[in-house]
């Protein structure tokens, strides 16, 4: 087995679904296992989301009675394979409001392989999506390599066709990788730990600081794409002042753990 591929969700039974879709008809070529953390779903959503879940041959499950923050779903599912003693090379995070495309993991791990010294990969991603990872600021960050006219309204599969063609074997590096979609290295997550679960905002900045720490580089692989509906789960959750409030505290401890901003939330 190549990679550990963790989702976490609550509730949300038609968004995590489509996240699964995505993932069972696009991660080919790639020996993977699906590591699912329900982070305290009420019974009905677990249910539903089960038998979407059911269609992986490679599976494990976690439920969790209550909502542990993305973070804390995340390490659910981190202890989980280290108490299993993975044999996977690498760790892939995945937000549930994400849906990858063709070829999105095989292509971002023939990446990684080689460069031995990246610790951590993204990809690019949806105009929605407006940080770094938008396909828009990773194109200019890349010298506009061949950077598409528009991306909107075209199929997600039209989207990875191209950026396969275009951008093979292209990757670009940046300060922070966003966890709607990232692979990380098994050895990474060994040296560094698991994710700080004291922040709701910031906790891929934290740990992208951390992973520059203990020597490792950060990268876009450019031929990669995913669409994130970024928000789609969380909004739903906390309304705007609450948001407001976290984001600010994420700043903070930002500053103060590390002297560092938040950038993409």
């Amino acid at each position: 087995m190549d990679t550990e591929i963790i989702v976490v969700g609550v509730d949300h039974t038609e968004l995590t679904g489509k996240c699964f879709h995505s993932l069972l008809a696009y991660t080919t070529e790639v020996d993977y296992r699906l590591v699912w953390v329900d982070n305290g779903s009420i019974k009905d959503h677990r249910q539903k989301t089960a038998k979407a879940f059911a269609d992986f041959p490679n599976r494990l499950s976690v439920w969790v009675g209550r909502n542990l923050g993305f973070a804390g779903g995340v390490n659910v599912g981190l202890r989980a394979i280290q108490a299993m003693r993975s044999p996977a090379k690498f760790v892939a995070i995945v937000h549930n409001d994400t849906m990858v495309s063709p070829g999105w993991l095989s292509r971002m791990m023939l990446a990684m392989k080689g460069n031995p010294k990246v610790g951590i990969a993204g990809l690019v991603s949806s105009e929605e999506n407006a940080d770094m990872h938008s396909w828009k600021e990773v194109f200019r960050l890349a010298g506009g390599k061949a950077m598409p006219n528009h991306f909107g309204g075209v199929a997600i599969e039209s989207k990875s066709s191209f950026l396969g063609s275009a951008h093979k074997g292209h990757t670009c590096k940046t300060d922070v990788v966003g966890f709607f979609c990232a692979l990380i290295r098994m050895e990474v997550i060994e040296k560094v730990g698991l994710l700080d679960e004291t922040f709701d905002f910031g906790v891929d900045e934290d740990y992208c600081f951390r992973v520059s720490q203990a020597g490792y580089d950060k990268m876009i692989v450019l031929s990669a794409y995913a669409d994130h509906l970024r928000g789609a789960t969380f909004g739903t959750l906390f309304d705007e002042m609450a948001i407001s409030e976290m984001l600010e505290r994420g700043t903070e401890k930002l500053k103060t753990k590390h002297g560092m901003s938040e950038k993409s939330g």
